[in-house]
């Protein structure tokens, strides 16, 4: 994934596309930040890690956007939101409604958890099997729900 990014960033400075250039090299510093991060550990950076920090950076470039509108800075609004819009391009493809809630409802059986007292072993198991691949809050919320 991190070539891809580095590719797509060389063709970015081909077509001198200054929006996808400036969030690709953000996004490459924080590559790189999470690299350094992990030397120590010796961990390699996953896709996985990847994803993550693409999904963080589309999170505070969301709370940007809130603020900006709240401060009528339009000009603002659209360089965040066209950010966001380089950043989802690197997201993988959501998982459905339904196929979420059957994957919840199968790690709910494979643990065992039958109250919300266990709702952290639920969504530990979870947030291996579904990162990038669903709204974590919204599968919490299936969670709480299905333990009830």
């Amino acid at each position: 994934m991190v070539n891809r990014i580095k590719s797509d960033l060389l063709l970015a400075q081909k077509t001198q596309d200054a929006v996808k250039l400036r969030t690709l090299r953000m996004l490459l510093a924080d590559i790189k930040n999470k690299e350094i991060e992990f030397r120590p550990l010796n961990r390699t950076l996953t896709d996985a890690d990847v994803i993550s920090l693409v999904q963080k950076g589309i999170k505070s470039r969301a709370e940007a956007v809130e603020m900006f509108k709240k401060g009528s800075r339009d000009d603002l609004v659209k360089k965040e939101e066209d950010e966001i819009a380089v950043l989802k391009t690197y997201l993988p493809e959501m998982m459905g409604e339904d196929e979420v809630k059957s994957i919840v409802n199968k790690v709910i059986a494979e643990t065992g958890a039958t109250t919300v007292a266990q709702m952290g072993i639920v969504m530990a198991e979870l947030k291996v099997k579904l990162a990038g691949k669903a709204d974590m809050s919204v599968v919490g919320k299936m969670v709480r729900e299905a333990l009830r």
